[in-house]
């Protein structure tokens, strides 16, 4: 998971001399050295999962929808969703200090339209009940049509107005997971 967060926009200013403005609704621009960035959908302090088969999903406006209408639901720990956990860095630290109350807060997954499971948020805890061997996670399952809703996307933006689609993906920010 990614979150630019008030400390990243500092730590980009100090590092690279970038300069980090939100543009409402949920968009903001980085101009630094390396030149100007787009990033539409996603606001500083909400929290994006990024792959190769999805783009990049905000997050935190998954949780804000989840919280307006849904109940989470009971899954099996299956290979699908531990796989899916896999391609998050776990740190172990976050692993030995998770309460139970954490460890019971559900998780976010999307199945897309070939059936593919993507966890996107709570690799931690579905790695906490896995390795206390307990067989199910609370969660939320979203419908491939989430995917598009919640898209978060970066630009790189040149001097005449136009822009391209660009990978920030550990280019300015580093990832973390909750």
């Amino acid at each position: 998971m990614v979150r630019l967060d008030k400390a990243t926009a500092i730590r980009m200013v100090e590092e690279f001399g970038a300069k980090v403005t939100e543009v409402p609704p949920r968009s903001y621009i980085i101009e630094g050295p390396a030149g100007r960035f787009l990033w539409e959908g996603a606001a500083i302090n909400d929290e994006v999962f990024s792959h190769a088969a999805l783009g990049t999903l905000n997050v935190t406006k998954a949780h804000e929808l989840i919280r307006k209408t849904a109940v989470p639901d009971e899954f099996p720990i299956n290979e699908q969703l531990l796989n899916s956990a896999r391609l998050t860095d776990l740190d172990p630290d976050t692993l030995k200090t998770m309460t139970k109350d954490r460890i019971d807060e559900p998780v976010i997954f999307v199945v897309d339209q070939k059936g593919f499971c993507y966890l996107i948020d709570g690799a931690h805890r579905l790695e906490a009940r896995r390795r206390k061997k307990l067989p199910t996670v609370r969660g939320f399952r979203l419908r491939s049509e989430a995917i598009d809703h919640l898209q978060a996307r970066v630009w790189k933006l040149a001097p005449d107005g136009s822009r391209t689609p660009f990978d920030i993906n550990g280019y300015v920010l580093e990832g973390t997971d909750g």
